[in-house]
């Protein structure tokens, strides 16, 4: 009973966002010129489901709910990590804003970084974009220095700055987001990345402050 319940209150909501949205609706994915929408149901743990057929997408959209839900945090593992796809994240009690183009990188040369800023080229090319890097630990030996990102973006049309480097006292995460209100940034693209298991790896760490604190759009990629 409870998971028809669900299926009809799924059901209602999309059809209510198609239709605000002005989005075409149809039952099965067609290729058209315009936007498109289609519903598919799925019954089951959201993390297995997630993790396979979000598999097939180009771009993962979930909304942050808060930490303290474990059915939450297990399906973001999941799509961080199990899917091989970007993942955007959009804050939560909020409604969703236009991206305004103007996004804050958080940098560190990392493989995650650089999946991360390949999958977002798409959302900065309208706008300012900068990254911010760090002066110490593992920030502070980068393979990639952001200046090498700068002439990769160049090439792609995207002017990007470099921000000075974070200072030891200040948490990177704060220094992040702080950035992001200061420069009227719309989106921050970072790695997702840790040190121990998958769970931990998101809620644990830079990466887990940004998923419970960050109060614009964050697009996030392993």
């Amino acid at each position: 009973k409870m998971n028809e319940k669900n299926k009809k209150e799924a059901k209602l909501q999309f059809l209510k966002t198609v239709s605000k949205m002005n989005i075409l609706h149809e039952d099965d994915p067609v290729q058209i010129t315009v936007p498109s929408a289609s519903l598919h149901i799925s019954i089951g743990h959201a993390d297995k489901i997630i993790g396979v057929r979000g598999r097939l997408a180009d771009l993962i959209v979930m909304s942050r709910t808060p930490d303290t839900n474990p059915i939450y945090s297990e399906a973001v593992t999941a799509a961080l990590f199990q899917t091989g796809r970007p993942v955007l994240l959009i804050p939560p009690g909020e409604a969703a804003k236009p991206l305004n183009g103007n996004t804050i990188i958080a940098w560190n040369g990392s493989r995650e970084a650089v999946h991360a800023v390949t999958a977002a080229l798409p959302f900065m090319e309208h706008g300012k974009v900068w990254a911010v890097t760090g002066e110490n630990d593992d920030w502070n030996s980068s393979p990639i220095m952001p200046q090498e990102l700068a002439s990769y973006l160049k090439l792609h049309n995207i002017h990007a700055e470099t921000l000075l480097p974070w200072i030891n006292h200040t948490p990177l995460p704060e220094v992040i987001l702080g950035s992001a209100q200061k420069l009227n940034a719309g989106l921050i693209v970072m790695g997702a990345f840790g040190h121990s298991r998958m769970r931990e790896m998101v809620m644990g760490g830079v990466t887990g402050y940004m998923l419970k604190a960050a109060n614009v759009p964050i697009l996030m990629a392993h």
